[in-house]
């Protein structure tokens, strides 16, 4: 997995913990946390986790940073996220 997701804050790489998973029929959801982190200005996620083994897989990607919920799909083709707060 940590060669399929990068994590960046701030325009810098971060490491991230990996709480654990669930599956629901096609769907595994899974729990990241990153520690250490005093305060966001910006969150990129690059994410390829299943590309190359599904045509049409579609990574969703929820957050929960500075008390709000942001999410957005990530495909194949544009498999980069970035949030601005």
């Amino acid at each position: 997995m940590k060669s399929k997701l990068k994590i960046s804050i701030n325009g810098e790489a971060v490491q991230y913990v990996f709480l654990g998973k669930e599956y629901d029929e096609d769907i595994v959801q899974c729990y990241l946390e990153i520690l250490n982190v005093e305060s966001i200005a910006t969150f990129e996620i690059t994410n390829k986790v299943l590309f190359d083994v599904f045509e049409e897989q579609k990574n969703v990607v929820r957050t929960h940073i500075n008390s709000k919920h942001k999410s957005f799909i990530l495909i194949p083709q544009n498999d980069k996220g970035m949030l601005n707060f």
